[in-house]
Formats: structure tokens, C-alpha cells, sequence
């Protein structure tokens, strides 16, 4: 626990640095926690997509290009 704690640190300084951060890693390694820690933590509204779960959301992401993908999530 001590280290998510320090990833979720870690990933507040990026997000103060940055306007877009990547969070990488293998399969249950704690990446879906670490993002919903941080909308806790900053009292955020968390939209979640899991492809996995619900694979229609893929087509949103095919085109590849960013405008068109945050044009779609909009309509949605």
C-alpha cells in the first residue's frame, strides 16, 4: 500500500506539471486504483471506458486521431 501512496504522489507532481499523463503497466498492478484514488482525492467525476468489458467503445478509438476521438466522447 505504501507504494501506491507513492505513486499517487508521484502522479499529482506530473499532473501539476503536465496536462497529460500516461499510467503504464502490466495487468493488476494497480493502475485503475491509482486513477480512481486521484479523482477521490481531487473531488473528479471519473468516466471510465474498459474496452474489455464493452467493446462497442472501440470504434470511438479507431480513427487514432485525438479530435475526432474527444469529438465522439462529446456526442456520447
Amino acid at each position: 500500500m505504501i507504494l501506491r501512496i507513492h505513486h499517487l504522489e508521484l502522479l499529482k507532481r506530473q499532473l501539476a506539471s503536465f496536462p497529460v499523463v500516461a499510467i503504464l503497466g502490466a495487468r493488476q498492478v494497480g493502475k485503475t486504483w491509482l486513477v480512481r484514488e486521484l479523482a477521490k482525492a481531487h473531488q473528479k467525476t471519473l468516466v471510465e471506458l474498459n474496452l474489455e468489458r464493452d467493446p462497442s467503445h472501440r470504434r470511438t478509438f479507431q480513427s487514432n486521431d485525438p479530435r475526432t476521438i474527444l469529438g465522439d466522447l462529446e456526442i456520447a
